[in-house]
């Protein structure tokens, strides 16, 4: 809570005037630089998503969130080992930047959402473009994976990185694990932010802000995996013949790294 200096009336911590008398009880923003608000993150995670909360306009969020989409949808065709498939490095990539900014818009309203949800069961209050703004800059680090980490391993492995004939563990171990390593730590970090920002949007102590983050990220994991599940079992019942038509290719492809 935020007690105005003028009428010392209580306001919400994300209030910038005063209820009553209309004063202003901390500094007004209304739009957000992303270079800076990206810096700040660095610096001071709390405090940078206390600007992106009480920020007028929320900048950028939905161009991060394409971003988002585009990783998210890279680590769905790595799961269902889409590189097994008769189909091209090309089309898989096209796949990846065409498609991927729509998955994720959708994933990133259905995570607001589901944090909203657990928010209410907890008697927490947002406006819902805090909670997707608060998302979207949570998951900068997935977004520099895209940028710096992506293009490494498409090309150290190619088409090969989405597959398991062979895998690209048994081409190049040091660097598969490497770049997992580093994928890893993204989504770890991303994870971290978030309950910096879920505790700066609720104004809660670290304690019920990782029970909200756990819970939000649990579900929608859950519904990620359900879905991942389901594609590759499609996957499996219709072209187990096409895998079967890869392995020539893929073994030739193999010989030419060795060499």
């Amino acid at each position: 809570m935020i007690v105005c200096p003028v009428c010392h009336t209580e306001n919400s911590h994300l209030a910038t005037t005063c209820k009553e008398c209309r004063s202003f009880v901390q500094t007004k923003i209304d739009t957000l630089d992303l270079f800076a608000t990206v810096w700040l993150l660095l610096e001071s995670p709390r405090k940078a998503f206390h600007r992106i909360s009480i920020a007028r306009h929320k900048n950028y969020v939905i161009f991060l969130s394409f971003i988002h989409g585009i990783a998210i949808l890279f680590f769905v065709m790595w799961l269902v080992r889409i590189g097994d498939m008769d189909v091209s490095l090309p089309q898989i990539l096209g796949a990846g930047f065409v498609l991927g900014p729509v998955l994720g818009l959708i994933m990133l309203l259905l995570f607001a959402a589901v944090q909203k949800f657990i928010a209410k069961t907890l008697r927490l209050t947002t406006r819902f473009m805090n909670a997707v703004a608060i998302i979207s800059y949570a998951m900068i680090p997935i977004a520099l994976s895209v940028i710096f980490i992506l293009p490494v391993e498409i090309l150290t492995f190619g088409k090969l990185f989405f597959s398991t004939n062979p895998s690209p563990y048994l081409l190049k171990p040091t660097s598969y694990v490497a770049l997992l390593m580093l994928d890893g730590t993204t989504i770890l970090w991303s994870f971290v932010l978030y309950i910096y920002g879920v505790r700066a949007l609720y104004d809660l102590g670290v304690r019920k802000a990782l029970l909200v983050s756990s819970l939000t990220v649990g579900v929608c994991s859950a519904l990620l995996f359900s879905g991942v599940s389901g594609i590759s079992t499609k996957l499996s019942k219709v072209a187990p013949d096409k895998k079967v038509r890869v392995t020539v290719s893929v073994m030739s492809h193999e010989n030419l790294l060795r060499r």
